[in-house]
């Protein structure tokens, strides 16, 4: 059983190249399979399936009978069944997709400071578009310009952490 999850073309191109698919399937102990152990809920009675998955990924949902909870009376157990619970929230899908927007953030930025710090004379549209070309994220759904912003962003919020850490 899975649950869909809408991330946006970009994104989706990312989760491709890194996992190789665009099924998930988180470990028990993930951050991924918490969010979204959060958030599930039964399914709305206004549900339609999907048409378009141009923008979706799926991720596998565990069953997760038997956990002990600490907000329940001594020797009792709740029981999570994915049977019934197998549909994501709005709130859900929203949290999910800014985990994996994160996750790229702060990939590219790695990348990028790997990439300038090891080759000074590299330009940084050049750097842009190598990242690009090793995740397989094309032109049409994210801009170098997007890029190019956030990097210059990231690196005067660094800059200015590192000149006064009480600022922030």
């Amino acid at each position: 059983m899975t649950v869909d999850v809408r991330v946006g073309k970009a994104i989706k191109e990312f989760i491709l190249s890194t996992n190789g698919s665009d099924v998930l399937d988180p470990g028990k102990f993930t951050i991924l399979w918490c969010l979204l152990k959060q958030h599930l809920v039964t399914v709305p009675g206004n549900y339609k399936p999907l048409s378009d998955r141009s923008e979706y990924i799926s991720i596998k949902l565990r069953n997760s009978n038997d956990i002990n909870t600490f907000n329940v009376p001594k020797n009792a157990k709740t029981i999570f069944s994915t049977l019934f619970y197998s549909h994501l929230s709005d709130t859900g899908q929203t949290v999910v997709r800014r985990h994996f927007e994160k996750e790229f953030k702060s990939t590219f930025r790695n990348y990028m400071r790997g990439a300038l710090n090891n080759n000074p004379y590299l330009n940084i549209n050049d750097a842009i578009e190598e990242f690009m070309n090793d995740h397989n994220i094309t032109m049409n759904h994210i801009s170098i310009d997007m890029l190019k912003k956030d990097w210059y962003r990231y690196r005067v919020k660094s800059a200015t952490k590192k000149l006064c850490p009480l600022c922030f």
